[in-house]
């Protein structure tokens, strides 16, 4: 707190010319015993001085006034973060020299503000919302000017660089290049401007830098505990071409700018065409990256096997990694929501996974032709199949579905065509019914590819874990009949089917439900007429069987257990007999195996 505010006004009277060589602007004065503090250089506050000088201090100067500096040798001046305001010709005709980088922070650039200068580098920050265009004329040493300011009202404003050499360098943000090669006020210097503006670099590496950055926000946000001055982003520059190596990216970078004030920002955005057509070979994304920009890995070296992309990432521009050297296979993250055009075009990559949720918003040709696979979740694969048949079929044949069993067998069906050959799991038609059976037996046929949208019981899952299943390599053909009516796109109320049975996976059989019963997308029911289901709630199946009430490992059915109950399951083993299912399974995995015998042998031995 103070007293309230003031202003220098006068720094340089006659007989003063010759001064001393650092000024010092103090952040407060006390004046009759309050403490005011000093936010301000009033206009025309430094005059008279021939000998060269330095500014210091200023910690609290928000406003440099009109004619502040004007022809003075002032050589350097602390330009500091509180600083918002540059009135009209503040250092015209002053002394700064090199690179004069306004912090971000400066809103206001005046008339004239830096005319006649006799520094080669500008930079003006996003922060800049107001200016002249005037605000440069005059320096005939200029040889970059860095306009980091993208809003359109800029792109007719009238700029003034009037003895600004010719060949002066003009970087301007990604993206709207052209729309400043349209200002009139550029139209002799089209060929002088190009891409690459930023609010700050690292290291204050300007010449041979790569690290180049924008300041997203300045609000400060925390993070892991840290908290940072605000967010930054990655963003192009000329440099980033000629550099070879790996991209050392990280989830934070310092604003060096004003040294004695420097502010780290967490890195939230990977900037467009950050590495476009560089030689960069890797480099690790950090995970505090929320935004990919457009073509930021097009055509460039960038090389990364199994890349992974930060869990809150939301956005993947257009073209972001097309044409690029990226291999193996790419997981989406669940926050993605939007990814545009061409993302992954025309790239190494061997496949795609999409997460369990609602499919991104997708501009078309997301993937190329050439990809190996695109997994996507199979109760949601009716809107990707919907969208990548929009662009073409050839897109759509890329898709293959996955699965997260809830349990070990379950019914399934997908609108991709399946192929469970080589997946270690097994999957069954209902082929055949037979009503007059007192055990009301379905036959499950055993098949390993299945045409789209065809229900299926599956077996050998393992709950929770991700299986994959893969696309026939040519067109399957329906089963002649098959029982199990497929739900591919949306649920299905089974209560209210003639005559529906959900798979009860607690007790292994198909159940007929007393009340609604709704299936999952993705899923299948069994459907049978009125008359073969003669009013029972339950149909048991060849492969899971009706519990009978008889003694666990009889398998002959003669009402004890003995030796020739494991001869018999041993005859049922070597015949690949498979209509003893009902006796011989007797831990209910589907199959007759030496698991089988085992548990004969733990009845016989009381266990």
């Amino acid at each position: 707190s103070y007293a309230g505010r003031a202003r220098l006004v006068c720094n340089g009277v006659s007989g003063y010319e010759d001064g001393p060589a650092a000024i010092t602007v103090p952040a407060s004065v006390s004046i009759g015993g309050k403490t005011y503090v000093v936010n301000r250089i009033g206009d025309d506050a430094f005059n008279n001085r021939t000998a060269g000088f330095t500014v210091e201090g200023c910690v609290n100067v928000d406003t440099i006034g009109a004619y502040a500096f004007q022809n003075q040798a002032v050589t350097s001046y602390a330009f500091t973060h509180n600083l918002k305001r540059i009135m009209n010709y503040a250092f015209d005709g002053a002394s700064l020299s090199g690179t004069v980088a306004l912090p971000y922070g400066v809103s206001a650039l005046g008339a004239h503000s830096f005319g006649n200068g006799k520094y080669s580098r500008l930079i003006v920050p996003g922060s800049v919302s107001s200016w002249y265009g005037t605000f440069c004329t005059g320096t005939t040493t200029l040889t970059e000017l860095v306009l980091n300011k993208n809003t359109s009202a800029f792109y007719s404003f009238s700029f003034d660089l009037t003895d600004v050499p010719a060949t002066c360098t003009i970087l301007v943000p990604t993206g709207v290049v052209n729309q400043y090669k349209q200002n009139s006020s550029f139209s002799s210097r089209a060929s002088y401007i190009s891409a690459g503006a930023y609010d700050f670099v690292y290291n204050n590496n300007y010449d041979s830098g790569s690290y180049f950055l924008t300041i997203l926000s300045n609000t400060s946000t925390t993070y892991n505990g840290t908290t940072y001055a605000g967010k930054a982003k990655y963003v192009y520059h000329p440099n980033i071409k000629t550099r070879t190596g790996s991209y050392g990216f990280s989830y934070n970078e310092t604003d060096q700018t004003v040294n004695s004030d420097q502010r780290r920002y967490l890195i939230t955005e990977i900037g467009d065409s950050l590495l476009y057509g560089s030689k960069y070979t890797g480099g690790t994304i950090p995970a505090t990256v929320t935004r990919i920009g457009q073509s930021a890995f097009r055509s460039c070296d960038y090389a990364v096997n199994n890349l992974v992309l930060p869990s809150g990432l939301t956005f993947i521009g257009h073209d972001a990694f097309y044409n690029s050297k990226i291999t193996g296979e790419v997981k989406i993250p669940s926050s993605v929501t939007t990814i545009e055009a061409y993302a992954f075009y025309n790239s190494t990559l061997g496949s795609l996974f999409f997460p369990d949720v609602a499919m991104p918003t997708m501009g078309n040709y997301v993937w190329s032709s050439s990809i190996g696979t695109v997994w996507v979740p199979n109760g949601r694969a009716n809107s990707y199949l919907t969208k990548a048949n929009s662009w073409s079929t050839t897109y759509g044949d890329k898709l293959a579905p996955w699965i997260k069993p809830y349990a070990a067998t379950q019914m399934f069906s997908s609108v991709l065509p399946t192929n469970l050959s080589g997946s270690n799991v097994s999957a069954y038609y209902a082929s055949d019914y037979n009503k007059s059976d007192t055990g009301k037996e379905v036959k499950l046929t055993k098949i390993n590819q299945a045409p789209p949208s065809t229900g299926m019981l599956l077996v050998d899952l393992t709950v929770d874990q991700e299986t994959r299943i893969s696309r026939p390599s040519t067109s399957v053909s329906a089963p002649a009949t098959n029982y199990l009516e497929a739900t591919p796109t949306s649920p299905v109320n089974v209560y209210s089917q003639t005559v529906g049975y959900y798979w009860g996976t607690a007790n292994l059989r198909f159940v007929r439900p007393t009340t609604n019963y709704n299936t999952l997308a993705g899923s299948a029911y069994l459907k049978l007429s009125s008359s073969e289901a003669s009013g029972k709630n339950e149909v048991y199946t060849t492969l899971y069987p009706k519990t009978t009430g008889g003694i666990p490992g009889d398998v002959n059915g003669d009402g004890t257990v003995t030796a020739a109950d494991i001869t018999a399951l041993y005859d049922y083993m070597l015949n690949n007999d498979s209509s003893h299912l009902v006796n011989g399974d007797q831990n209910g995995d589907g199959d007759i195996t030496a698991a089988d015998v085992t548990a004969v042998y733990d009845v016989m031995l009381g266990q």
